[in-house]
């Protein structure tokens, strides 16, 4: 299948997984709070973002074992099979670890907290199935990365769609038979093992020589892995303390019960992320089949492209919560677990901000370039850490979030466009002004006149929000096509998009 063809099929099918996850989690969100309260519902959010630092044992394997098999344009070679046995091998052996610790820490954590007494035993019961779900996917990763590295994005996405289904029903099931907070962490472990054998038993069919024998060792595999995972175990890192760090701050230094309201908002506000993160994403095992072929024509219009694209539609998203977000919470979860118009408008500057650094990040992991960046990554991570504890006990929930912006401010969002065009040996002022500047310009001249057409009207239904959303989105749209991309590329998409819905070769 042509790359651009598989491009499209991959980006469509992760925008379905994506909007279908995305609705799915934010519809189950008011049910889990009618069924087991905002207490228990800030236990379940506190939980995850314990047993999410145990993700950090990954080393970053996945997302190696992809980059090395996606430079390479075959399934057959041996070296694959090796990437892959020692993959799975590594992970068996950390999955074992993760069991050990979680049981370990199953015994005295939760009392870390301010919980109640009748509780305690279900959150321990909870984290420990939390953690054996953690455990699990790790094995998961190692085909979930064997598709991707592929480029088998249409398998990919498919079967992660099939276990959002498959984790919506069973979450509805059980809430409705009573089992409470447990429900959603035996829920969590069944779905993983449910796609893990989803992927099993697809890539068996259509690889079978890949996975004839996926116990190995080879030393000098092993270590070409490392010198690449451990660069992005460091960033990982950085993305658990900037990310999970807050539900455990304000666990500890605000209770529980201020966890839920916290996590409602930044939960709605992550989710754009999601959408913007879907187009760098797919770009990355091309920016490492590009690198390697030092193709840099290509490399730098796929990362020119993805970049531009990316902000742009993070631009939207980004309007459409400054100006619907506080209704659309009121609607979804009730006024009373919004977190307030200031704290909101940080959470969504800074998941606007993580769009904007996105595609350079997934250039530079695929170009390999990860040394200039891990410094400044654990910068921003125990920044935000610092800023976090500190302000926290000046400003309340308002202080995290301050936190988090801060560090992000002054240390990755310049870095990494910075040293992706460095290493890119790309033009910086061209590169901020055509991909970074323009859309960005686009939604602050737009924010005055919607501004002025939403003052006074009240969002009280999903019909206005969603007509308002829509209105905001196709004019903000029709501008960036003919003020952000110039004739040429338009006429060129314009050209790809009649081949595909034709279903002709769009090459």
């Amino acid at each position: 299948m042509e790359k651009s063809k598989k491009l499209i099929l991959g980006i469509s099918t992760s925008y379905i997984h994506s909007i279908l996850n995305i609705g799915v989690n934010l519809a189950l969100v008011p049910i889990i709070l009618s069924s087991i309260g905002k207490l228990e519902y800030g236990i379940w959010i506190t939980i995850l973002s314990i047993v999410g630092y145990m993700g950090l044992l990954d080393f970053g394997v996945a997302t190696a074992t992809s980059k090395f098999l996606s430079e390479n344009n075959t399934p057959n070679l041996p070296e694959a099979k090796k990437i892959i046995s020692n993959s799975f091998t590594v992970y068996s052996i950390i999955a074992s670890i993760v069991v050990v610790i979680t049981v370990f820490l199953s015994f005295f954590l939760m009392r870390f907290f301010d919980i109640r007494e009748d509780l305690l035993s279900i959150s321990s019961i909870v984290f420990l199935l939390a953690g054996l779900n953690m455990a699990l996917s790790f094995p998961s990763n190692v085909f979930g990365s064997v598709l991707f590295g592929f480029k088998d994005f249409f398998s990919f996405n498919i079967i992660n769609i099939l276990g959002v289904i498959v984790n919506a029903i069973l979450t509805i099931v059980l809430l409705k038979m009573g089992f409470g907070i447990m429900s959603l962490a035996v829920v969590l472990l069944l779905t993983t093992f449910f796609v893990l054998f989803l992927r099993v038993v697809y890539l068996k069919k259509t690889m079978p020589d890949l996975f004839s024998n996926l116990w190995g060792f080879d030393r000098t595999i092993f270590f070409k892995i490392l010198s690449f995972s451990g660069f992005m175990l460091v960033l990982s890192l950085g993305g658990q303390i900037v990310f999970n760090t807050d539900s455990i701050i304000i666990a500890k230094f605000l209770g529980i019960s201020s966890v839920a309201t916290y996590a409602i908002a930044f939960r709605m506000t992550q989710a754009t992320t999601t959408f913007t993160y879907k187009i760098s994403d797919a770009f990355f095992p091309f920016f490492s089949e590009f690198h390697s072929s030092k193709n840099k024509d290509k490399f730098v219009l796929f990362l020119f492209e993805s970049t531009k694209f990316s902000i742009g539609l993070a631009t939207i998203l980004f309007l459409i919560l400054i100006f619907l977000g506080k209704d659309i919470i009121g609607l979804w979860v009730g006024s009373q677990n919004f977190v307030g118009n200031l704290i909101f408008y940080f959470m969504a500057l800074v998941a606007l901000m993580g769009s904007i650094i996105r595609p350079g990040v997934m250039a530079l992991k695929g170009m390999g370039k990860l040394k200039k960046i891990v410094l400044f990554n654990i910068l921003e991570a125990f920044l935000n850490l610092f800023f976090s504890i500190f302000l926290v006990l000046k400003f309340g929930l308002f202080g995290v979030i301050l936190g988090t912006f801060l560090a992000m401010f002054v240390t990755s969002f310049w870095l990494v466009p910075f040293t992706v065009c460095r290493e890119g040996q790309i033009s910086f002022k061209k590169y901020f002004f055509e991909t970074i500047f323009m859309p960005i310009l686009l939604g602050v001249c737009l924010m005055l006149p919607f501004l002025f057409f939403n003052f006074g009207m009240i969002n009280n239904n999903w019909l206005i929000i969603i007509i308002k959303a829509m209105l905001l989105s196709i004019i903000y749209l029709f501008l960036f096509v003919f003020l952000c991309i110039n004739k040429e590329r338009r006429l060129f998409y314009m050209e790809k998009l009649r081949c595909f819905l034709l279903k002709k070769a769009i090459f």
